[in-house]
């Protein structure tokens, strides 16, 4: 288990006024139930003070992310997935974004090259803004790769 917290405090360089402090706590840990498998579970708060105008921006977010490494000694699986949330005392602004990815990606081999390494990745993103819903807006993706060697 890892735990971290930080402080920083900024200033505008054209307007020294503008003062902002920033503080950030996380918690992590890494669990290996099996020795090709391993999950790391991560929550985490951010928070932004504008100390000119006494506006407070929070953002608390979870990940989750698990890697089960040569399953039948062939394919590596990734999963991946992220929910974070940014709100302001105000109410101006109201977001939440959901990211979730799997990837599997094999090894293969080739009398050619000396290496050879294909991935193949999915993934949706969720931007949900409570406020402004018009900004709202769902993606879809994949990537392809292939890696050699000569």
């Amino acid at each position: 288990v890892t735990a971290s917290t930080s402080y920083s405090l900024s200033q505008d360089l054209f307007d020294p006024n503008k003062e902002t402090q920033s503080f950030r706590h996380k918690i992590s840990s890494s669990i290996h139930p099996a020795s090709n498998l391993t999950i790391i579970p991560t929550l985490s708060f951010r928070e932004y003070r504008y100390l000119w105008d006494g506006e407070q921006t929070e953002n608390p977010s979870a990940s989750l992310s698990i890697s089960y490494r040569q399953i039948f000694n062939v394919v590596d699986l990734s999963i991946q997935g992220r929910y974070s949330q940014t709100k302001n005392i105000d109410r101006s602004l109201d977001t939440e974004r959901l990211y979730t990815s799997i990837g599997l990606s094999w090894h293969a081999n080739n009398s050619f090259f000396q290496e050879m390494y294909y991935s193949l990745d999915l993934g949706y993103n969720q931007y949900d803004d409570k406020i402004n819903e018009n900004c709202s807006y769902n993606t879809l993706s994949t990537s392809f790769k292939l890696e050699f060697q000569l």
